[in-house]
């Protein structure tokens, strides 16, 4: 013999409780897929200006092989490879400091005259950017070049080290 209990409607606190959890639910996806999308935003922008503004030394695939890096006293390196030497991701921060100039690297040009930093600004000022759209910039440069690492292995724990501080790119 079989008993068959009869099922209660579910009362109107465990119904609500079931429609803000759907509707929780449906933001936090809508969140995520929102990231991603920015996300790739992101990165085809940043490859954007990547070909834009680096690729005539460091080439259109980042290998280092670009139209002018024959030319250069020192060859570009391989800017898929960072990974190897700063861990994945990319340590955004530090990058973009070689990126405008404020650390230093020979083949960017000295501080007080660095191959892009002093450009970007002189760019992004004739239209009317600010300091904040030129650093969002270089941010989405960095964003394209994390997504482009061949070596995904992390460099170690993170530290300070791995922050700011003034460390020459790695030779090609």
């Amino acid at each position: 013999m079989r008993l068959y209990r009869c099922r209660r409607p579910a009362a109107p606190v465990t119904r609500w409780m079931n429609r803000f959890r759907a509707l929780a639910l449906s933001v936090l996806l809508s969140i995520i897929f929102g990231a991603v999308i920015a996300c790739a935003d992101d990165v085809a922008q940043g490859r954007d200006y990547f070909l834009g503004y680096c690729a005539s030394c460091h080439g259109e695939n980042a290998d280092g092989r670009g139209p002018a890096a024959p030319s250069l006293k020192e060859q570009p390196p391989d800017l898929r490879r960072l990974s190897e030497r700063y861990g994945t991701p990319l340590p955004a921060t530090r990058l973009a400091r070689y990126i405008d100039g404020r650390d230093m690297v020979s083949a960017h040009g000295s501080r007080a005259m660095p191959v892009w930093g002093r450009r970007f600004q002189e760019v992004w000022s004739a239209q009317h950017s600010n300091q904040a759209n030129m650093e969002n910039r270089i941010a989405q440069i960095v964003k394209y070049l994390d997504s482009i690492q061949l070596a995904g292995h992390p460099a170690g724990p993170p530290s300070a080290t791995r922050g700011i501080a003034a460390t020459p790119l790695p030779a090609p």
